[in-house]
């Protein structure tokens, strides 16, 4: 690995990229400022770290490894409960650069958080900011097109704010670009990004857009992988025993099966008639007593 790889990532990523194939030529280029070749991205990657933009987590001075516990946390046999416990130092410890790197802006700062997965960020922002407004944003992802889409939001306003926005992962950046924009509609004077799963392809499409002042990552993964139409975009870490984080968001929360037949709902209880509840408000209005519930009964 070329020495200025290594303030990007913390092993040579050649060997993991060597195993599948990673996506760089079949990326929509108007996304990625026209960018192909995978060294390409790195290149650009570096020229972040020179103009400020990029910052990279690296080990810290009281010795924890992120690398380490960014190899660990991929283990497929970690129970919810072991994968939330690894994860929640590496937050953590992304938070804490966050503050310190935003401290002295004099801007209000408020966060913004991507529902499901970006959640495991809140005990984060709880504990190292515990002062700071958070909105939130609910998005989903075609799994096929990897296209997001944002239907709910209690953002609030950001007006001449210092937007913070989390989220684990960051793979195609199409999510976090959506955020990104919805903050700076909202008024936000500044961005920041923290992600804790990294793609470059993803990183310099984020880095790429205007509105964005700083983005705090751990060491970079590999880069995006394609597996095929199911398995589109999984992010391919540099750890060869562990290579693949797989969903974030389920990992830590447990899936979703979305797609689940589940039928007609059986109501339990019989429904109250409309005189029936004028009947009962009109007792509780006197202060009389109230006659017994009636026994519910199952209706099918």
């Amino acid at each position: 690995m070329e020495s200025w790889m290594s303030h990007l990532y913390a092993v040579d990523p050649t060997a993991a990229r060597a195993e599948c194939d990673l996506r760089g030529t079949d990326l929509d280029p108007q996304d990625y400022g026209g960018i192909k070749e995978l060294e390409d991205f790195d290149r650009v990657a570096m020229n972040m770290i020179y103009e400020g933009l990029l910052h990279v987590v690296n080990p810290d001075p009281s010795g924890m490894d992120m690398y380490q516990h960014m190899s660990h946390i991929k283990d497929p046999g970690l129970t919810m409960g072991e994968f939330r416990r690894a994860l929640w130092p590496i937050l953590n410890e992304l938070m804490l650069h966050a503050r310190s790197r935003t401290d002295d802006l004099g801007l209000e700062r408020r966060g913004l958080i991507s529902v499901r997965a970006g959640l495991a960020f809140q005990r984060a922002f709880e504990d190292v900011m515990p002062d700071i407004g958070i909105g939130y944003i609910i998005q989903t992802r075609n799994e096929k097109t990897s296209k997001p889409t944002s239907f709910l939001d209690k953002m609030g306003y950001y007006d001449g704010m210092h937007a913070i926005l989390v989220d684990p992962m960051l793979a195609t950046g199409g999510s976090m670009e959506d955020m990104v924009n919805a903050a700076a509609a909202r008024g936000a004077e500044r961005i920041t990004v923290i992600t804790a799963f990294t793609t470059v392809q993803g990183l310099v499409r984020i880095g790429l857009n205007p509105n964005v002042d700083l983005m705090i990552t751990p060491p970079l993964e590999a880069g995006l992988a394609s597996l095929g139409e199911d398995q589109n975009n999984y992010i391919k870490g540099t750890q060869l025993l562990y290579p693949f984080l797989g969903d974030a968001g389920d990992r830590y929360f447990g899936a979703v099966h979305e797609h689940v037949e589940l039928g007609e709902p059986t109501v339990i209880g019989r429904p109250y008639s409309p005189a029936e509840r004028s009947a009962r408000a009109a007792l509780v209005m006197k202060g009389l007593v109230l006659p017994p519930e009636p026994q519910p009964v199952e209706v099918k």
